[in-house]
C-alpha cells in the first residue's frame, strides 16, 4: 500500500511539474508538434509511455511493479495514449511556441538544485530529496526550483533546457491500470 501511495504521489508531482514548466493541460500528456510548425528535431522527440499498475478500487488491492507490464497493456496504453500538440519556439525565451513538455520526475530526485521546502517557514527540509522524502513530507511542503518566481524572466525555461540535455529528457505519458476486483472492470487513466 504504500508503493501505491508512493505511485499517486509520485503522478500528482508529475502534474505539478508539467503545470509549473508550461501552461499545458496535465491529462494530455504525449508531444507532438502542430502541422503548421516547422518542428526541430529537438522539439518532438518520440514520446515514452510509463505504465504503472496498483491501486484501490472497491477493497481490491493489486501492486505490481511497472516491469510486469505485459505486451497487452502496453499496446491498450500506447493506443489510448493522450495527444499533445507543441508549437516549436523560433527562438529560445520567446512566447510564440512551448518552452516545456511532460516527462518524467526522475530528474528531480536527488537533484540538490531543486529543494523541498516547508511552506509553514520557507525552511528547507531537504536538498536533492528522495521520492521516500516526498511520501513523508505531507502536504504543507512545496518544490522549490532555481529563480525566482516572481520575476521568472527566463530562467526556468532555461534551466528546464539545460536539465532536458543533462538528464535526456524525453516527453513521456504516465499510464495508471487499477483493476476493480468487484466489478470486473480494468481502469486506465493517464
Amino acid at each position: 500500500m504504500k508503493s501505491s501511495s508512493l505511485s499517486v504521489r509520485l503522478g500528482s508531482l508529475a502534474v505539478l511539474l508539467m503545470l509549473l514548466f508550461g501552461s499545458i493541460s496535465p491529462l494530455l500528456t504525449s508531444a507532438q508538434s502542430t502541422p503548421e510548425a516547422s518542428p526541430s528535431p529537438e522539439a518532438s522527440p518520440t514520446p515514452t509511455t510509463n505504465i504503472y499498475k496498483g491501486g484501490r478500487i472497491n477493497n481490491s488491492i493489486a501492486d505490481t511493479a511497472a516491469d510486469e507490464v505485459t505486451p497487452a497493456e502496453q499496446a491498450l496504453a500506447e493506443k489510448f495514449r493522450p495527444i499533445l500538440n507543441m508549437t516549436a519556439q523560433e527562438n529560445a525565451c520567446d512566447k510564440s511556441g512551448d518552452s516545456y513538455f511532460p516527462t518524467t520526475v526522475d530528474w528531480i530526485m536527488n537533484n540538490p538544485d531543486v529543494l523541498l521546502r516547508s511552506n509553514k517557514d520557507k525552511s528547507i527540509i531537504s536538498t536533492g530529496f528522495t521520492a521516500q522524502d516526498l511520501a513523508v513530507a505531507g502536504t504543507d511542503t512545496y518544490l522549490d526550483f532555481p529563480g525566482n518566481p516572481r520575476e521568472p524572466k527566463c530562467t526556468f525555461e532555461q534551466y528546464f533546457l539545460a536539465a532536458k540535455e543533462q538528464y535526456d529528457l524525453k516527453p513521456t505519458t504516465y499510464a495508471h491500470f487499477y483493476y476493480d476486483a468487484a466489478e470486473n472492470k480494468l481502469w486506465l487513466s493517464y
